[in-house]
């Protein structure tokens, strides 16, 4: 059965970016999370690595357990004044990076294809 996560799209990237985070400290954060949202069935998280560079808050989202559907509610919950809802780390998450491909071109080529 798995569970699902229902609720502000960004709160569940986040979370699923903190789920999946290569980052020993955010693991850590995760996990505390995590245990904590298991045990009391609500718990409020937000982009501890931005928050950690910049020095400033960053927006606040809260997991809560809906027990009637047996699933997770995201909302969020606060943004502090002079932050973006969501940050560039956020939102480039789960998307594929653009593969440059380098194509090689004869002028010759080019002016043959143009002359048929």
């Amino acid at each position: 059965m798995s569970i699902q996560i229902v609720g502000d799209a960004d709160g569940i990237k986040l979370w699923n970016m903190m789920a999946s985070s290569d980052d020993k400290t955010e693991q850590e954060y995760f996990n505390l999370l995590n245990n904590a949202a298991a045990k009391y069935g609500k718990v409020w998280f937000s982009d501890s690595v931005t928050q950690k560079l910049t020095r400033k808050n960053q927006t606040m989202w809260k997991m809560e357990w809906n027990n009637n559907d047996s699933q997770w509610e995201v909302s969020l919950f606060h943004i502090p004044e002079g932050v973006k809802k969501v940050n560039e780390r956020i939102s480039s998450f789960g998307k594929d990076p653009i593969e440059e491909i380098e194509i090689e071109l004869d002028l010759e080529d080019i002016l043959v294809e143009e002359q048929l």
